[in-house]
């Protein structure tokens, strides 16, 4: 969970670092202009201070205070702020009301078209990979809590032309262009496009394996409940292949190792899921 986390992290709290604001905010202004990272202090609670949870329920407070209205969430900003309460609520294990602003999340991006891809429309480097990360991380977040929660995932590939985010860090990216790192170089943005691909395949496993029709059917035949039903092992060994050539195209330094970058051990075992300043 740690590992997912830190992924859709990466897309939320896209390219800028701001000053905090107090959690004592009431303007939408006020708010809007400072990070929304302290929401997320209590992501690995067992590694928290009681206070910086406390902390970080006042800021949540505060952004629901300015975010009244959530379902005429039609900026970027705005929906930035409400991934932020997602991913605190989906941190703090509330997940009945993390899926319902999913929801909203979800269909605010299509609503602002952040799943198409707008080639001929003129926007600086920044504000298309500001789109790309900020839907990619609210389709992640989707599918993988729908599949927790046992609903069904809503959106589909053919729905999506969006791209994968480009995969170089912040500091590769400016307001005229995107500069390429040295070959070699690992981004963070390497293992979101990768957690992308395997939520497609957690999707696959959803629809194949657990299907509700399927599932209704042989469970109940005649009066007597009968406790199983039939999978296809094609489709199993499919997906297992699948899995596999995602593992094999995985970039060697964001493979699961006690020897590989101090990133990848932070993020998978005992770390905050970004610097907090």
């Amino acid at each position: 969970m740690a590992s997912c986390t830190q992924s859709w992290h990466l897309g939320a709290c896209t390219t800028l670092t701001r000053t905090l604001p107090s959690p004592q905010c009431r303007t939408s202004r006020q708010l809007k202009k400072g990070a929304y990272s302290p929401l997320l202090l209590p992501v690995l609670p067992h590694c928290w201070p009681v206070a910086h949870q406390t902390c970080s329920i006042k800021y949540f407070t505060a952004a629901r205070q300015v975010l009244d209205d959530v379902a005429e969430c039609r900026d970027v900003t705005s929906l930035q702020a409400l991934v932020y309460m997602i991913l605190f609520l989906q941190s703090t294990s509330n997940m009945s009301g993390c899926y319902a602003y999913l929801g909203i999340a979800l269909r605010s991006s299509l609503r602002m078209g952040l799943h198409r891809h707008l080639p001929h429309t003129k926007m600086s480097p920044i504000e298309d990979e500001t789109r790309r990360r900020l839907f990619h991380s609210i389709r992640q977040m989707d599918t993988h809590i729908s599949a927790i929660l046992g609903f069904p995932i809503l959106l589909h590939d053919e729905d999506v032309d969006q791209p994968f985010p480009t995969e170089v860090d912040d500091e590769y990216i400016t307001k005229d262009a995107i500069l390429f790192p040295p070959p070699g170089t690992p981004s963070f943005f390497q293992a979101f496009s990768a957690h992308s691909k395997l939520m497609s395949i957690m999707t696959k496993v959803v629809k194949h394996i657990y299907p509700l029709k399927g599932v209704e059917e042989c469970v109940m035949k005649g009066e007597r409940p009968n406790a199983t039903y039939m999978i296809s092992y094609a489709r199993i060994k499919e997906i297992e292949r699948e899995l596999h050539e995602w593992f094999e195209q995985l970039p060697v330094h964001w493979r699961p190792s006690s020897d590989g970058l101090i990133e990848v051990i932070r993020c998978v075992f005992f770390a905050p899921p970004f610097p907090i300043k």
